[in-house]
């Protein structure tokens, strides 16, 4: 059987269901517990700082209530989070060719630090 990328298929993998599902309920139970102890982000709570994906919830919600824009402001790339989470599904497969999965996570990872920079000169000037 030929692996997609290669021999040793190496790349982002959890291998078991279980691993995979314990990522997904830890998502599920720290979204539970901010919104319990109406903490809008851990990170920024603690130093003051936000964190790279703040403003995720708030654009989920928003879309969720049908208002796009207020999403997009929250977080613009918000719709990046499904793509990655179905990589985290697919052992980091998503297209099946190893240079074009890992440059879509390569450029969700560049979006969120070029967003997290901003922000941060943003929030301190």
């Amino acid at each position: 059987m030929k692996r997609p990328y290669g021999k040793g298929g190496k790349g982002m993998k959890i291998k078991n269901l279980g691993g995979k599902l314990t990522v997904t309920a830890a998502i599920i139970a720290a979204v539970i517990i901010y919104g319990l102890l109406d903490i809008t982000c851990p990170i920024k709570e603690l130093t003051g700082i936000p964190c790279p994906g703040c403003g995720m919830t708030r654009a989920y919600l928003s879309l969720l209530q049908g208002d796009i824009s207020a999403a997009f402001a929250f977080h613009p790339l918000f719709p990046t989070m499904p793509v990655a989470y179905l990589m985290l599904w697919t052992d980091g497969r998503l297209v099946g060719h190893k240079w074009v999965d890992r440059g879509i996570l390569i450029a969700i990872a560049v979006g969120f630090v070029a967003i997290w920079i901003g922000r941060i000169f943003i929030h301190f000037s």
